[in-house]
């Protein structure tokens, strides 16, 4: 099984960057959820990512539709085999 590699793209870049600035951002999620949340972190978990926010909420980038703008439509990711 080899370690786990992210690939660059727009959508996890600005990711980091709202990270790191810790900004609010408004999150929509496949299901027509809407809320606003702080990402704190991104993680990965069994080949799959996962976005914490300071609500303590765990969210599967699988569930999320959209983070200000920016659509989670496109592969950003891929995981060793």
């Amino acid at each position: 099984m080899s370690e786990y590699t992210p690939i660059s793209c727009d959508v996890y870049d600005a990711l980091i960057l709202i990270i790191q600035r810790k900004l609010k951002v408004n999150i929509v999620l496949k299901s027509g959820a809407q809320f606003s949340a702080v990402p704190i972190d991104i993680f990965t978990k069994e080949k799959r990512e996962f976005l914490k926010t300071d609500t303590h909420q765990i969210l599967d980038f699988a569930d999320i539709a959209m983070v200000d703008n920016h659509r989670f439509d496109k592969v950003c990711f891929t995981h060793g085999s």
